[in-house]
């Protein structure tokens, strides 16, 4: 709900991520380390300082939608 609060706020477009404060997430240790070491490689390979590339929660504004 808080994502969707920031799209009708303005934001264009907002992610959610398991790495903000305050997130619980149960994963195993061994699939935690795997995705920590993958966001890192991606954001050195693209130069972006996005810290979960993986995540699906996604929302966009309707003008955002408009321009892809």
């Amino acid at each position: 709900l808080a994502v969707v609060r920031r799209v009708i706020a303005g934001a264009p477009v907002v992610t959610g991520s398991r790495y903000v404060p305050g997130a619980v997430v149960h994963r195993p240790r061994v699939r935690r380390l795997v995705s920590l070491g993958y966001n890192r490689i991606a954001r050195w390979l693209f130069s972006e300082n996005v810290r979960d590339h993986q995540c699906g929660l996604k929302a966009f504004s309707r003008t955002a939608v408009e321009l892809l």
